[in-house]
């Protein structure tokens, strides 16, 4: 994530100094945007494939010799079926993220609702992640809990995003990755702080308490913008 955020710094630090070459900012945009995929489809094999094994415990490693083989087999059709099902999913998002995009304005001119606050705020407690995460921390799966907020995050900001930007360029659409100062520090600061209080494995009620409050803050924010 902390990748994609730099990331994203690089166009519209661009498209602030060099305002006149918006043809660059466009390349840069779609070069950046094939990249994190790249990097993202390399990590889910590093997850999936060469390095599943840091995801285990350490009792997985003792197993008997003649079975290695069959299980190998087992992990190589999984993981297949999981690519599968990930790519499926992913398009879905990918097209349900551009309907909801279509749909953004007029509601948020209906209802005198800022943009942003409906992008940060309201879109991400209504959909499926968000709510898969909440029906986890309540039965007491804070594990699970987070690894899905992590994975949902990290796949809607180094996959969907830099696809919505690839499907913009085949039809047509002028997509750069120019986000607001507000919409990078935001970005910047969740993430940073995110990853500080999670790098030692453990939660607790003051982590949540630190992260829910800075969520608060964010949402007054961009509900005034």
């Amino acid at each position: 994530m902390i990748l994609a955020c730099i990331t994203f710094t690089i166009p519209p630090t661009y498209c602030g100094l060099y305002p006149e070459k918006w043809e660059n900012v466009l390349i840069i945009s779609r070069a950046a945007s094939i990249l994190l995929i790249v990097v993202y489809l390399a990590y889910l094999f590093f997850q999936l494939k060469t390095h599943g094994y840091l995801l285990e415990n350490v009792d997985s490693f003792q197993e008997e010799d003649d079975d290695t083989q069959n299980k190998e087999s087992q992990e190589t059709s999984t993981m297949t079926h999981l690519v599968a099902l990930w790519a499926t999913l992913a398009i879905i998002t990918a097209l349900a993220t551009l309907y909801v995009i279509s749909l953004m304005e007029e509601f948020a001119e209906q209802y005198s609702i800022p943009k942003t606050f409906i992008g940060l705020i309201l879109l991400p407690l209504v959909n499926v992640d968000g709510t898969s995460a909440l029906r986890m921390a309540m039965r007491g799966q804070m594990k699970t809990t987070i690894d899905i907020c992590i994975g949902s995050s990290i796949q809607i900001i180094a996959f969907v995003i830099p696809l919505l930007v690839l499907v913009g360029w085949i039809s047509g659409h002028q997509f750069p990755l120019l986000f607001g100062i507000f919409e990078i520090i935001t970005i910047f600061v969740s993430v940073l702080l995110t990853s500080d209080l999670l790098k030692d494995g453990r939660s607790n009620y003051l982590k949540g308490l630190i992260l829910l409050s800075v969520y608060v803050v964010i949402a007054l924010a961009s509900y005034q913008l």
